[in-house]
């Protein structure tokens, strides 16, 4: 039979599947929304050079993820991206990305540090809404925006430095952080 080369992953492609890991091919050029969504036994992901943007809710409900590879080609990060992905406790963004989408982390619940790149601009509404695992977090004075919601609900938050450049926090962006000690 005739061979065919991969150049983007589509909406649900694989959607409940249970893969373990995935090293995508350096043909594909996009990953469509939720193409990876609710693969609960997915443990590590590689992105590839040639992957410039993650769709919306691509790795949702993820719940084993604990490993990402980002390449530095990336330069979005869909909203919902890795939403509900207990399993991570950490990750480095690279120094491409420029925004993180709304609710990108949210209910990350595992994830206890995150390097925000001085690249990132804005956190999206909801970014790190549930992230019970966050007990301190830096904002690079690159940021200039914290959406609704932002860290709503990160009770286990006790340290938070928001840099001079930061001109809109959004509405409940620090509702219900109980732990929240000092900023």
């Amino acid at each position: 039979g005739k061979e065919y080369t991969v150049t983007s992953i589509g909406k649900n492609c694989f959607e409940y599947n249970e893969f373990t890991s995935i090293t995508i091919p350096s043909s594909v050029k996009s990953l469509e929304n939720y193409c990876f969504s609710r693969c609960k036994y997915l443990t590590s992901i590689t992105i590839p050079s040639s992957i410039t943007s993650i769709g919306n809710g691509c790795f949702v409900n993820c719940s084993e993820l604990t490993s990402i590879d980002i390449s530095s080609s990336v330069t979005s990060l869909g909203d919902h991206c890795f939403a509900y992905c207990g399993g991570l406790t950490s990750m480095n963004i690279p120094s491409s990305i420029t925004t993180l989408g709304e609710g990108c982390f949210y209910y990350c619940s595992g994830l206890t540090s995150m390097n925000i790149p001085s690249s990132v601009t804005s956190l999206g509404d909801h970014c790190f809404a549930y992230c019970d695992g966050l007990t301190s977090m830096n904002i690079p004075s690159s940021v200039t925006f914290l959406g609704n919601g932002c860290f709503e609900c990160c009770s286990h938050l006790t340290s938070m430095i928001i840099p001079s450049s930061v001109t809109s926090l959004g509405n409940e962006c620090f509702a219900n952080c109980s732990g929240l000690t000092s900023m």
